[in-house]
């Protein structure tokens, strides 16, 4: 009989974490889930292991560096054959405010960037020394081009897009597949919390299959929705004051 899967997933008490861990529990997979909130996180457990898979769960802030460092060098006894970096917060700048406040900003960068490498400089040299292994960043369009009403939130995610880019060339010759994820709104409280409107906005269950897709295959880098993904990516490569003129026209910067 074929041994199951081991994959571990952060932010599992979150939108798409919820749905990504319900995703790999139907095809069988072994979970390990983190989340901040234990009777959220009991729940998913729970929802996965109802659909016959064997779950680990474990209530830690990835935005306290030592909680963390303690659960990870668990993990590292036991590795996962697939980590999908999913947890994620995001903040605004309020009323009249410029930037976001210091306390928010400090927590985004924690939790969406400093958790994500503290995952796997713990993790890939062991998936490494077994020569296999699979590691998913979830990064987002925003990465693309900066947006003025989400500034730190932008930046971690282009962070994790330049980070993943790198770290597949890096890991691809020890066995370890590197995917990164550039999602576009999918139905969340984070999601409708955000400034702006929400084009295409897809339901977290589509996303999840999407990212399980990308994963299965291996592919470096997966972005969607496709007509989004596209506009988005025109952004980058855009003059500046076009794109920036354009944004503040959709609303996604102040007039």
């Amino acid at each position: 009989m074929t041994r199951p899967r081991h994959t571990l997933i952060t932010g599992a008490t979150g939108a798409l974490g919820g749905a990504l861990a319900r995703e790999h529990a139907a095809r069988g997979d072994r979970l390990t889930l983190q989340g901040r909130r234990p009777a959220a996180l009991a729940r998913i457990a729970a929802e996965c292991q109802g659909l016959g898979s064997e779950v680990t769960t474990q209530a830690v802030d990835l935005a306290a560096p030592e909680a963390l460092a303690e659960w990870l060098a668990v993990q590292a006894t036991d590795p996962p054959e697939r980590l999908i970096a999913s947890a994620g917060l995001n903040a605004h700048p309020a009323g009249d405010t410029i930037l976001e406040a210091d306390a928010d900003s400090a927590a985004i960068l924690e939790v969406n960037l400093r958790a994500p490498l503290q995952l796997i400089r713990t993790l890939a040299p062991a998936m490494a020394d077994r020569g296999r292994g699979e590691i998913l960043l979830i990064s987002s369009l925003a990465a693309w081009h900066g947006l003025a009403v989400a500034p730190t939130y932008s930046a971690t995610k282009a962070a994790l897009k330049a980070y993943g880019e790198a770290l597949a060339g890096r890991l691809r010759p020890h066995g370890v597949a590197v995917t990164v994820v550039m999602p576009g709104y999918f139905d969340s409280p984070m999601a409708r919390a955000m400034p702006g409107p929400h084009p295409a906005m897809q339901s977290p269950e589509t996303a999840a299959r999407h990212v399980r897709r990308a994963a299965d295959r291996q592919r470096l880098m997966i972005a969607f929705p496709q007509p989004l993904a596209m506009g988005c990516r025109w952004l980058g490569l855009a003059p500046r004051a076009i794109s920036h003129r354009i944004l503040r026209l959709l609303g996604y910067a102040p007039r």
